[in-house]
């Protein structure tokens, strides 16, 4: 199961994975062009989260990649749509600790000013 977070509740989620021992990584699964135009590589520094940018398309010959155990995963799209396909995903074929970022990177961009809108 996966569940959602409120771009205004990042930084509880980092804590609630370091509490757990678990390395909180965001899991950009936009298109490079997307990636490129913004992102949240300061926001992540700021709040301790590795980030990790696998467009959607890829995420089934990217799984080496992805940690299963020792992470939680936030998955982050432009809207939310892709990033709760992949949330779902993930959570079917087995990885834990999943959530999806509520609202994207446009929702990300309300709380966090700092981060471009496109």
């Amino acid at each position: 199961m996966w569940q959602e977070i409120d771009p205004r509740n990042l930084s509880s989620w980092t804590q609630a994975c370091d509490t757990q021992g678990l390395t909180p990584i965001v899991l950009d699964v936009r298109e490079d062009w997307e990636y490129q135009t913004s992102n949240i590589e300061p926001l992540a520094a700021t709040l301790g989260i590795t980030l990790q940018h696998v467009p959607m398309g890829r995420i089934p010959g990217a799984l080496n990649a992805l940690p299963r155990e020792g992470a939680c995963l936030a998955c982050l799209c432009h809207h939310g749509v892709r990033s709760v396909q992949v949330s779902r995903f993930l959570s079917q074929i087995g990885y834990r600790h999943i959530a999806n970022v509520t609202g994207g990177i446009e929702a990300v961009s309300d709380v966090y000013p700092d981060v471009p809108r496109y």
